[in-house]
């Protein structure tokens, strides 16, 4: 399984269990910590992995996304196809088409 799926599943895990971890010889960080420190350090490692995959995803996204304005004809469409919504386009960079007209006079 992947780094990052992996990681979904144990903050799913540990948001929908109790406290005090039911399954603590599971858990990724077991062997790292003591007994009496589990809850809290377990939730401040796990919450440290998930902003730098958080992080490092939407610097992926955002590279991809300047990618398809640099390189599509339409860029619009391509992140219309993408399901990229107004919002997130916006969060990565993008804020609509500009459509440039020529004036004659």
């Amino acid at each position: 399984m992947s780094e990052y799926k992996d990681l979904i599943g144990w903050l799913r895990y540990c948001a929908s269990s109790e406290p005090i971890c039911e399954k603590a010889s599971e858990c990724p960080f077991y062997d790292q910590m003591e007994e009496e420190t589990h809850d809290y350090w377990c939730s401040e490692r796990m919450m440290e992995k998930a902003a730098d995959a958080i992080e490092e995803l939407f610097k992926a996204a955002k590279a991809m996304h300047t990618w398809i304005f640099l390189n599509s004809g339409d860029e619009q469409k391509a992140y219309d196809e993408c399901g990229l919504s107004d919002k997130m386009n916006a969060e990565l960079g993008y804020y609509g088409r500009f459509d440039i007209e020529r004036n004659e006079e």
